[in-house]
């Protein structure tokens, strides 16, 4: 069964736990349970959606809080288990060929972000290769820009 199959059909704190794999704020999770059954994929995708660009610059940072960063599975795995670590695990594949220098640079970068904005830098790692030279350009591209213009 798919998870947002496992969403539909789940008592009301279990499919809350599944949808908070997905994405820490409280709100989005209520708003998430109060439109099930999604019927599919595509409706549940697009009902996500929705309900991310509807919450407040708050909401978006709680959910940075409970967002792992890249290459940090072991703390998603004391937070959600095993199911959110192998989860993890497939968008942040490309990470597994990172030596110890690339993966200084990735918590060294994500420090220095998370000290200049407050919350840690997320990025879509699915597809990414480690060692990467365009993986420096997010982080660096990033630092200039000012939070209340990207809201």
């Amino acid at each position: 069964m798919e998870r947002w199959q496992r969403i539909d059909c789940a008592p009301a704190a279990e499919a809350a736990g599944e949808l908070r794999i997905c994405c820490g704020a409280e709100r989005w999770v209520s708003r998430m349970l109060a439109r099930r059954p999604f019927g599919s994929l595509e409706a549940a995708r697009a009902a996500a959606r929705e309900e991310w660009f509807a919450l407040s610059t708050d909401d978006w940072k709680q959910a940075f809080v409970h967002h792992p960063r890249i290459g940090d599975r072991s703390a998603l795995r004391a937070r959600f288990g095993e199911a959110a670590a192998v989860s993890s695990a497939r968008e942040q594949s490309g990470i597994s060929g990172a030596d110890g220098v690339v993966l200084q640079r990735l918590l060294e970068s994500n420090r220095e972000y998370e000290s200049r904005f407050g919350y840690l830098f997320i990025v879509c790692a699915t597809g990414l290769l480690f060692p990467s030279s365009s993986f420096a350009v997010p982080w660096s591209a990033r630092y200039d820009h000012v939070p209340s213009a990207l809201c």
